[in-house]
């Protein structure tokens, strides 16, 4: 009880296929005996003063309750609601990537925003926009996969609908 396991899973794939990778995004993740997977930080010293090792966050600080994820050393921040919550399960993976290419995807030419080479036009998204829409995407206004942000002070709502 209360050992400690880190892990990473990466999906590796076929470099071989036009514009394909050898692997795609992973993340590292701490299983503590007893309790399971645990949103996690590095804990120690610097390497001339000792071993840094991982240390499960006090719940009370997971923001996210069971999605919460490690604390951030990488500079990651900006893509975490583009991602797979960690605890997602195996059944919701594929609907998941399904709506996050609807979010990135014009709903006036079916182009995906992020990788128009890799991903061809979504036909069943080609033309829904209508005659007044405000952005092409969901993504115009949901950055980064989030909230869509509220305009500085001061600035008119040009953005935004009221219903």
């Amino acid at each position: 009880m209360g050992d400690k396991l880190e892990f990473e899973i990466s999906q590796f794939l076929d470099p071989s296929v036009p514009n394909g990778r050898a692997n795609y995004y992973g993340t590292t993740f701490l299983y503590i005996v007893g309790e399971g997977l645990v949103a996690w930080d590095v804990g120690g010293t610097t390497p001339f003063g000792g071993i840094k090792d991982s240390f499960k966050i006090p719940e009370h600080a997971w923001l996210g309750g069971d999605t919460s994820i490690h604390a951030l050393t990488s500079g990651e921040t900006d893509n975490h609601f583009m991602q797979m919550a960690t605890n997602m399960g195996y059944d919701n993976a594929q609907p998941f990537m399904r709506g996050r290419r609807v979010l990135h995807t014009s709903a006036v030419d079916g182009v995906h925003d992020e990788k128009p080479l890799e991903n061809p036009p979504l036909q069943d998204m080609i033309g829904l926009a209508g005659p007044h829409y405000i952005n092409d995407s969901c993504a115009g206004c949901h950055l980064r996969n989030g909230r869509a942000a509220p305009a500085p002070l001061g600035q008119p709502l040009e953005k935004w609908t009221f219903k």
